[in-house]
């Protein structure tokens, strides 16, 4: 069954029309299943990149390949307040790793959260039956609107966060991240898998729950059941003190248990991946 024939074919306007008119076009070429699968990657690079986590993992590739690297070769230190400077504290060229970070998550965000809502909100919406649990019911375009804004502040928040941890491992910091599948045995390189997924799964399971409690729901967590209607975008659409909980939790094992950056951010990954299709 061809979904490039829905019913539902709005009159594309905005920016978004050029890149909603092409994808019209380039999957009424494809099979359904394709599309499907294209669909699915595209969520895999969303969980992979959207939050800035990339970044930290991809740091300790790098400082274990080159101890001695900087991204920009310069003996200016950069003054910060009392006498201390950026690189003596580990965040020299904090600025790149904040820019950088933030570029990649702000592309993927917008580029692929809108290709969510086209793929499923568009193009499969008079199908909706078939993919979505309330499926005569949809968002606002103001609701659509307010979490995109809300989104991108928390993606500002957590694309930071990560450059500020990604910067000072990158300059000689220290974590628990290691990249030598054997450099604490394979016994525990296989048991960490099961041990950092319960622990990041039971953790959100746990802060949920934490977030339902009535001064926690009233003042923070409620923010994310006003999208009722959730879409892929509503998955970083929540109070940014929420933001900040989620993203502790998730942080705090790459500075406590000896974790393979492949155990770490598969895990990662695989939460994302899960958040953004529940949604």
């Amino acid at each position: 069954m061809k979904h490039s024939k829905s019913a539902y074919r709005p009159e594309y306007k905005g920016w978004y029309r050029y890149m909603y008119t092409f994808l019209d076009w380039a999957f009424d070429l494809m099979p359904n299943y394709l599309g499907l699968i294209v669909a699915t990657v595209v969520v895999f690079l969303a969980g992979s990149l959207l939050r800035g986590d990339w970044i930290f993992v991809l740091v300790h590739f790098i400082q274990r390949t080159d101890q001695n690297s900087t991204i920009i070769n310069t003996d200016k230190q950069d003054n910060l307040f009392n006498g201390y400077t950026l690189k003596a504290i580990k965040l020299d060229n904090i600025a790149t790793f904040i820019i950088g970070n933030l570029t990649v998550s702000y592309t993927m965000y917008f580029s692929i959260g809108g290709f969510l809502q086209w793929y499923f909100y568009i193009r499969r919406r008079d199908t909706s039956h078939e993919w979505k649990c309330q499926p005569d019911k949809f968002l606002t375009p103001e609701l659509e609107l307010h979490e995109i804004i809300l989104g991108s502040i928390n993606i500002t928040i957590g694309g930071t966060l990560f450059a500020f941890l990604s910067c000072y491992v990158y300059n000689g910091g220290t974590s628990t991240i290691y990249t030598t599948p054997n450099e604490y045995g394979w016994m525990w390189f296989f048991l960490s898998i099961p041990v950092h997924f319960l622990f990041q799964d039971a953790g959100a399971y746990y802060v949920h729950r934490i977030l339902h409690v009535r001064f926690f729901y009233v003042n923070f967590h409620k923010w994310h059941h006003y999208y009722k209607q959730p879409t892929a975008f509503s998955t970083t659409a929540m109070h940014p003190v929420e933001m900040l909980f989620f993203q502790t939790f998730m942080i705090l094992p790459a500075f406590t248990i000896p974790l393979h950056a492949g155990v770490y951010a598969s895990t990662l990954i695989y939460i994302y991946y899960y958040g953004i299709i529940s949604h």
